[in-house]
């Protein structure tokens, strides 16, 4: 039986494929399998892995008909025989010894997740590296967590699965598997697993690279074309919440993290995208019952953006333009604690006034559509039309005048 399972789901990744299998292949722990699932690739991706597969025993490569990333890695659970599973995106690489410290530090503090650091390759920024660290609640390290000490913490840890790894036992005896959705898949597992955890080692080694902004990865305008996952995804991990009574305080952390994901690829995606995207996340935050988390969301940096979202109709142009600014601005201001402070300083003391100032707005627009409404009682008027038809030839010896005058004064 291998120490690890390494699971990773490939479609239409030749480019990047085989840095990334390398980057397994090498490991300096050997006792390891590694599986790989053929989502249905139309480029050399399949070729690829049969060339690895026939170098390597280790290698074992599954096949499936474009079931997507979801579905691919839960059929790499269910053959997988490793004590430990690993999770690999094909675009990405694993440093060299990361599965052996990952085992070294699972043989002596026994946890159903390890949780530890990344960095990330922009491929838009000519490969610029940069560490992805976070602070943590903990001094020390490694350190043995339990969910319910440190909930918000790991709650705001990034949902990919390929910064942990998983005893298999753990996983299968809960039965968590990822969801089977064109994208966003992950969510419910990322959830579900933390929840259902007994406990949980961090660690701050950074061990492996992450690619970002890869257009052809399973995360690039999939996901965008396909915005709606995102509230399935969420529909998944409330349901999940109900039958196993998370208490309130997880859920609310779950429904702000969904909204804030929401808002992240809203501000990814092309102008053209953007309408409908807003539309159908006003469409889901209506159907969700939040009034337990009412009070938390006031005090949280998204709360103007449910306001507004509750307040305009982003399929009016005028309504659209204000929240996609509204939006704007809160992806490019909030950035720290201080920030977040800031702008609930800013919007608390508006509050009394909102009331008053949606009946001024009210007031403003009824005037107006009477004074649209008498304008055009005018024009239709018999009167009216009567002495347009009298000034008509008056009107045109004037304009007359006026453009003879004007040629008149040139040199």
């Amino acid at each position: 039986m291998p120490k690890i399972s390494v699971i990773i789901p490939v479609y239409n990744i030749a480019e990047y494929l085989p840095a990334c299998l390398d980057s397994v292949m090498t490991q300096t722990l050997s006792d390891i399998e590694i599986i790989c699932i053929d989502d249905g690739s139309t480029d050399n991706s399949p070729q690829i892995l049969d060339c690895y597969a026939s170098k390597d025993s280790r290698f074992k490569v599954l096949k499936q008909s474009n079931l997507h990333a979801g579905v691919a890695r839960n059929n790499g659970i269910e053959v997988a025989t490793g004590d430990y599973i690993y999770f690999l995106d094909a675009d990405d690489m694993i440093d060299p010894e990361a599965l052996e410290r990952l085992f070294n530090y699972s043989q002596k503090t026994p946890s159903d997740i390890i949780l530890f650091f990344y960095r990330s390759l922009d491929l838009s920024r000519k490969n610029e590296i940069k560490n992805k660290t976070r602070h943590s609640p903990v001094k020390t390290f490694p350190c043995k967590v339990h969910f319910d000490e440190h909930f918000a913490y790991l709650l705001g840890c990034f949902v990919a699965p390929w910064n942990k790894l998983f005893r298999r036992a753990f996983l299968v005896e809960n039965n968590i598997l990822f969801d089977d959705l064109i994208c966003a898949n992950d969510r419910s597992f990322f959830f579900k697993s933390l929840i259902l955890s007994t406990s949980i080692l961090l660690v701050d080694d950074i061990l492996m690279t992450h690619r970002i902004n890869n257009n052809n990865s399973l995360t690039g305008t999939t996901r965008l074309l396909n915005f709606d996952v995102h509230a399935r995804a969420l529909k998944n991990v409330v349901d999940f919440c109900e039958e196993n009574d998370v208490p309130a305080k997880v859920k609310t952390i779950i429904y702000i993290s969904a909204f804030t994901d929401m808002c992240f690829f809203y501000f990814k995606a092309p102008a053209s995208y953007r309408a409908s995207i807003l539309s159908e996340i006003k469409s889901f935050w209506e159907q969700q019952d939040i009034s337990f988390m009412q009070e938390k969301l006031r005090d949280h940096t998204c709360f103007p953006l449910f306001y507004l979202l509750q307040k305009l109709d982003p399929s009016s142009p005028d309504d659209f333009t204000c929240c996609d600014i509204a939006m704007k601005k809160y992806d490019a201001r909030v950035k720290t604690i201080d920030d977040l402070n800031r702008r609930i300083s800013l919007l608390k003391p508006l509050e009394p006034k909102k009331v008053q100032l949606e009946k001024t707005i009210a007031d403003l627009k009824a005037k107006l559509a009477r004074a649209n409404d008498s304008d055009r009682a005018i024009r239709n008027s018999l009167s009216f039309k009567v002495g347009r038809a009298m000034t008509y030839i008056p009107r045109k010896i004037r304009d007359l005048r006026k453009n003879t005058n004007k040629s008149g004064s040139r040199p």
